[in-house]
């Protein structure tokens, strides 16, 4: 139920505690903003790449590991890139261990396909010019 633009989960967290209702259903929770960053995170590092995670507005984008990882050529640079932002603190142990059995396992290409050094610049263009 919509009221007043806020949504009311209160029907659904009757049935579902929250935590359960993040695992049964993640792709509601995310639309819902019910997850944290890390939950997030943790979840796109599962499913692999989506177009859906594509920003639609660069507008307070805040690249992230994933974003980082997508301009890397090869693993080693990958690895180097998690290494880096799990020193700085911007993730965890657990996410960067995570990534690193996800790139092993899966390959590079698994968090989606290259971004090119102009990436940003032709999707501003690209936004530009379709208003």
């Amino acid at each position: 139920m919509v009221l007043g633009g806020e949504i009311i989960l209160v029907p659904i967290l009757k049935t579902f505690g929250i935590e359960e209702f993040k695992r049964k259903y993640p792709n509601l929770a995310r639309e819902l903003g019910l997850l944290s960053k890390e939950e997030e995170l943790l979840s796109r590092i599962e499913r692999g790449y989506s177009p859906t995670d594509e920003p639609k507005s660069l507008r307070g984008y805040v690249p992230d590991v994933i974003d980082f990882i997508r301009r890397c050529e090869t693993e080693e640079e990958a690895f180097e890139i998690i290494d880096f932002l799990e020193k700085r603190g911007e993730i965890s142990q657990k996410i960067a261990e995570l990534i690193k059995r996800k790139i092993k396992e899966k390959g590079l290409r698994f968090f989606g396909p290259k971004k090119p050094v102009d990436y940003y610049q032709h999707y501003l263009d690209r936004k530009f010019f379709e208003t």
